[in-house]
This record gives structure tokens, sequence and C-alpha cells, in this order.
């Protein structure tokens, strides 16, 4: 999984939509990774391909959900 780096260097995030199941649209997904000194921890959230709909004569796909959505931590 290839990460993009942030102003802060412990943090890495990656942005993707899932693989499509047969029948259905993959689901989008935020991953976020922190690493500081002593810790670390990722977590992720996921929205449902319905918050991305196709705009502009669909030409371009467009976020139309919740503009707040909450990390869910991996343990």
């Amino acid at each position: 999984m290839s990460l993009t780096a942030c102003d802060n260097a412990a943090v890495k995030w990656q942005f993707r939509q899932d693989p499509s199941q047969p029948g259905s649209e993959g689901r989008y997904r935020i991953v976020v990774v922190y690493s500081g000194s002593n810790t670390g921890a990722a977590g992720y959230h996921e929205w449902s391909p319905e918050d991305f709909p196709l705009d502009n004569d669909g030409e371009e796909t467009v976020y139309k959900g919740a503009p707040d959505f909450t990390i869910t931590m991996d343990e």
C-alpha cells in the first residue's frame, strides 16, 4: 500500500476505492497511519459509493457526503 506523506513526517495517508464485487461498486476508504517516536497508530474511514456521485455530465466523481467523519482505529 502506497501512502502519501503529510507536513507532519509521522503521519501518512491513502485514499482509495476498494475493488468492486459483482453487482456492486467498491466502497471508498481513507487510511491514516501515525508512527510517532515511541508509539504508532492506524485507522480508517469508509464511505458508500453513493457519497461520490458522478457530476459534470458524468465527467468526474465529487464527494457529496457529510463534511465530518470519524477515523476508526485499528486494534
